[in-house]
């Protein structure tokens, strides 16, 4: 309840701020735009009722000479002002405006109403000269009119040239950027070209050390080959692994066996040794027709000795 409160009453207050400052730039509107256009309504007035007192005019036209006149007053005023303006800030390569000839011809009009007003009321007996009088007004309204129409002219050249110089500055900074945008295009396909370059070098230092990596382990794979076959001739020749004392004394044992015309079994000479069987029939095997030929005599079957 009390969030709900103190939202309302910020939004009082926002709509309240809002419409002090509504008021303030109304206020400040009609001081600084529209005050200024009701100061020509006193003189306008007073131009009417000497019109239509004096001179008898019909109320309408007094009206619309009146209204007239200061509207015109107002416009050669502010033409005089535009070509001080402008005079004071163009360029040198631009034409000034005739500035002295709109100031006389505005004081020649305010001169001329000023002596009007005080014709009719002041010597009623030469209201007869305020008729000519208007074609001094006209003449000074033309003269103003064709300087302001050559002012805006001018002022619309600028303002063209202004934009086209606008357009074309927007062009240079647009080409320029676009020059520094292909200059940064050019250095990147640069790098990228040096970067594609010096991978292209590294992938052929990484194949030539690949090739060399291939004749080197060809090479180990032949000089493996070439080392296990020379282990395996090396295994061939090698004596028996039991060592050369085991094979001694089984070729002792078996010429004695021999010699005194016996048998002995794989099993038996291996116990003998102090092997295994498996042993003892190996070595049997190899050493057996040897044993033969080691000793003097070998016995006979008939139980003869012959000598070997």
């Amino acid at each position: 309840m009390t969030k709900k409160i103190l939202n309302f009453y910020a939004s009082v207050e926002t709509i309240i701020t809002q419409l002090v400052r509504l008021i303030v730039s109304i206020t400040s509107f009609s001081i600084g735009e529209l005050a200024p256009l009701t100061a020509p309504l006193a003189p306008s007035f007073s131009i009417y009722l000497a019109m239509s007192e004096r001179l008898h005019m019909p109320a309408y036209i007094a009206l619309i000479a009146a209204g007239t006149i200061e509207i015109v007053g107002m416009y050669s005023a502010k033409i005089s002002v535009r070509c001080y303006r402008w005079n004071s800030g163009r360029g040198k390569s631009e034409a000034a405006v005739p500035q002295g000839l709109s100031i006389a011809m505005t004081g020649i009009f305010y001169l001329v109403v000023l002596s009007m007003a005080l014709t009719i009321e002041l010597i009623p007996s030469l209201v007869s000269l305020i008729f000519p009088m208007f074609t001094l007004i006209s003449i000074a309204v033309y003269v103003n009119m064709a300087i302001d129409q050559n002012l805006r002219k001018l002022e619309t050249d600028k303002a063209n040239d202004i934009a086209d110089r606008k357009v074309k500055t927007g062009l240079t900074v647009e080409i320029k950027q676009a020059k520094i945008d292909l200059e940064t295009v050019r250095d990147n396909a640069t790098e990228a070209q040096q970067q594609a370059q010096h991978l292209m070098d590294e992938i052929n230092i990484q194949a030539v050390t690949l090739e060399a990596l291939t004749v080197k382990e060809t090479k180990l794979k032949s000089d493996i080959a070439q080392l296990q076959k020379q282990r395996k001739s090396a295994r061939n020749d090698a004596p028996t692994a039991t060592g050369d004392d085991t094979t001694e004394r089984a070729r002792t044992i078996l010429t004695e066996i021999r010699r005194n015309g016996s048998e002995i079994s794989g099993a038996e000479l291996g116990r003998r040794l102090g092997k295994s069987g498996t042993l003892g029939r190996k070595l049997k095997n190899e050493l057996w027709d040897e044993a033969a030929t080691e000793g003097e005599t070998i016995a006979q079957p008939n139980g003869k000795m012959e000598a070997n």
